[in-house]
């Protein structure tokens, strides 16, 4: 299995570290006015820094903080009945995709982050121009929870898929936001168990996570703040724009 972390604290550079930490709390901020992103927005900076190897641990155990924070923000907007729905099949689709994670070489994972980064917008696009509910009983709900949890424990970025899933429920605005954070939590705590399972943790991977995590909690709150004052056309634009040069960089990653 090639290297899990490609640093040492002592070794990366105070700026370096502070620009970690702000592309956290930005991250945060885009998630919670979008439901998704996050990760998408954090690969492309850590890659270099943790390894193609680390990214997914050190993104999982970051955003069980990330997605804490947004839980309790938007907790009157949680539909629970969905969120158990869902994780009766992606928790198990969590652990099978982190054994893949596990077993994939390094290369293959730089080329399939990248790709599922870039199609995870156009995907996420035509999912809402049909503008159709899912329908279908909890066994339907529970089969497309099982698919979103292989591609969160194996490629991270899952987010645009549960997203899409969640508005073909017909759940719409802070519904979204709340409800992927109560799923998340969840998801992250089991990916996290089975990325140590693994041996994919490390005291490294586990500070670097601590230090994003702290960095999502005061974003969760900018974002409840925005979301009630500004329309989200232009900014899921520019979130748009972002994650699909990070899926570029990512790609590029594969080829040097």
């Amino acid at each position: 299995m090639p290297e899990v972390a490609a640093f040492t604290f002592g070794e990366v550079s105070t700026g370096t570290l502070i620009l970690v930490a702000l592309v956290a709390y930005l991250s945060s901020v885009v998630g919670g006015l979008a439901g998704s992103g996050v990760s998408m927005l954090m690969m492309p900076l850590l890659v270099p820094l943790v390894g193609i190897k680390g990214i997914v641990p050190v993104i999982s155990v970051a955003m069980l903080a990330g997605s804490t924070s947004r839980l309790w923000v938007f907790r009157h907007s949680v539909e629970w009945p969905v969120v158990r729905r869902i994780l009766t099949g992606s928790i198990a689709g969590a652990v099978i995709g982190v054994a893949i994670y596990d077993w994939l070489p390094a290369k293959a994972l730089y080329f399939l982050i990248g790709g599922f980064i870039l199609l995870a917008v156009p995907a996420r696009r035509i999912f809402e121009r049909n503008n159709r509910q899912l329908s279908g009983g909890p066994g339907v709900t529970a089969g497309l929870g099982l698919g979103y949890g292989v591609i969160s424990g194996s490629l991270s970025g899952g987010g645009p898929i549960l997203v899409a899933i969640l508005l073909g429920m017909g759940i719409k605005g802070a519904g979204i936001v709340g409800t992927k954070a109560g799923i998340s939590i969840v998801m992250h705590s089991v990916k996290t168990l089975a990325f140590g399972a693994f041996g994919l943790l490390d005291i490294e991977i586990l500070l670097a996570a601590a230090l994003i995590g702290v960095c999502t909690l005061p974003g969760a709150y900018t974002a409840k703040w925005l979301v009630e004052r500004m329309g989200l056309r232009v900014h899921t634009y520019i979130i748009e724009g972002a994650i699909m040069i990070g899926g570029i960089f990512v790609l590029w990653q594969g080829f040097v």
